[in-house]
């Protein structure tokens, strides 16, 4: 294919993506239940605050367990034409300042390096690569695009999930009946889903992480948005 005849498929692909992307919010809080085992029991909450200034976005989570230490996450990148592109994540334990755990994401070498800090590793990067808290937030940036496989660096590995559309349901959110639709990535016994509500600002509103002996989903119980929509570049 001629350089030429490249850049127009290129653009032409770029043009399609931010037709059907979503406009997020610049300013937004989230609250959310935190249950275990299919939905049966409530063990917590979570408390999630997403902004974005001058085309970078900063989203920190917060889980706030009944029993044990709070487990907080920071993400920090760039919202581009693209969605969104990480810069960094880190996971904290308690009044730790320092991160268990984390992943910074070096596009330039296009390499991520992740892990303790006594023990880094690093992967080859790839073209849209998300960290494991935001990756909600590109699925609901991508609005009806399908994501299709996405690289997700946890801070303790990173692999490759493949997402396919769900099922779509009526969800209960700030006391009102909501239509979500879902992004579903199964592989064994190990299963994501990301549901996200229109009428939500597109934000994600239900959460669910499986595996072979656990299911532990984040439901939200109040979205707040604070601010007026960040239109995409």
């Amino acid at each position: 294919m001629s350089p030429l005849r490249n850049f127009f498929c290129l653009a032409l692909a770029a043009a399609s993506l931010a037709a059907s992307a979503a406009d997020l919010p610049s300013d937004a809080r989230i609250t959310y239940d935190v249950l275990y085992g299919d939905g049966q029991f409530r063990v917590g909450r979570a408390e999630q605050h997403w902004h974005v200034e001058s085309g970078h976005y900063e989203l920190r989570t917060e889980l706030i367990p009944m029993l044990g230490p709070r487990i907080s996450y920071l993400s920090k990148g760039r919202l581009t034409e693209r969605g969104l592109v990480p810069d960094s994540f880190a996971e904290y334990r308690g009044g730790e300042s320092a991160p268990r755990v984390k992943a910074e994401f070096d596009w330039e070498r296009q390499q991520v390096r992740y892990g303790r800090v006594d023990e880094e590793r690093t992967a080859a990067l790839e073209r849209g690569a998300q960290d494991v808290n935001a990756l909600a937030f590109q699925l609901a940036w991508l609005g009806d695009h399908a994501p299709g496989a996405i690289q997700v660096a946890t801070g303790k590995k990173v692999s490759r999930y493949s997402f396919r559309a769900g099922a779509r349901s009526q969800l209960t959110v700030n006391g009102v009946q909501a239509d979500a639709r879902s992004w579903r990535s199964s592989s064994g016994q190990d299963r994501t889903e990301v549901w996200v509500a229109a009428q939500f600002a597109n934000l994600p509103v239900r959460v669910i992480r499986a595996d072979d002996d656990k299911e532990v989903q984040l439901v939200a119980r109040q979205v707040q948005v604070t601010s007026s929509a960040h239109n995409n570049p």
